[in-house]
């Protein structure tokens, strides 16, 4: 019997998201989307550091998935969720639940 690909894969952020992280975790977002999933999450909830850049790169990743027809859903840090908030990025925050809702 062949064997199926998993439907969600989960992307685990580093402490610092930054312009020196995005490479590995674009690289393996993208390694994710050519496997056919129907879900990919970013669990950020350990990251204690994220600048623009990363932010920048969180949404890019984020619009990509979706792009894809893939379900994006993200488990943000304390400080994630500040730094969207600070610098007008809260879409890259807002989850499909928060999307029915409102």
């Amino acid at each position: 019997m062949a064997s199926r690909a998993p439907r969600s894969a989960t992307v685990t952020l580093p402490s610092r998201v930054d312009v020196h992280a995005i490479e590995a975790i674009s690289a393996q977002t993208n390694n994710m989307l050519s496997n056919g999933l129907s879900a990919i999450v970013m669990d950020a909830s350990s990251v204690k550091h994220v600048d623009q850049a990363g932010l920048d790169a969180l949404l890019d990743m984020r619009m990509r998935v979706e792009a894809a027809g893939v379900c994006f859903d993200i488990t943000s840090s304390t400080t994630v969720q500040v730094a969207a908030e600070l610098t007008g990025s809260t879409l890259l925050l807002t989850t499909l639940t928060d999307l029915e809702a409102g």
